[in-house]
């Protein structure tokens, strides 16, 4: 078996990957910065989207079963019953408080 280390090519590479170590730290940070700056929040605000508009729709549905089965007039007027813009918006704006933006 021969010796990771004792191979010339590879320790030639490593040699020359020494005089590069800044630079590829400096990718590395970069790298790093990218990804938690624009992807994750990108990832957190569609997750909460999802979650947000599957929240809205089963609320609509749970007010129109209750509208339904209680046989009430609602005023279809009253802009907070059916407002489903307003719950969409109001549980996306939590998720995002409770996931840190």
């Amino acid at each position: 078996m021969i010796n990771f280390f004792k191979n010339k090519k590879i320790i030639e590479v490593l040699k020359s990957l020494e005089q590069y170590k800044y630079i590829i730290l400096i990718f590395v940070i970069l790298g790093f910065a990218f990804y938690w700056f624009e992807i994750r929040p990108m990832q957190i605000k569609k997750s909460c989207y999802k979650e947000a508009n599957k929240y809205a729709s089963d609320l609509m549905k749970a007010k129109n079963e209750w509208r339904i089965k209680y046989n009430e007039q609602v005023n279809t007027d009253d802009e907070n019953f059916y407002s489903y813009q307003e719950d969409l918006d109001e549980w996306y704006n939590n998720c995002l408080k409770k996931k840190g933006f």
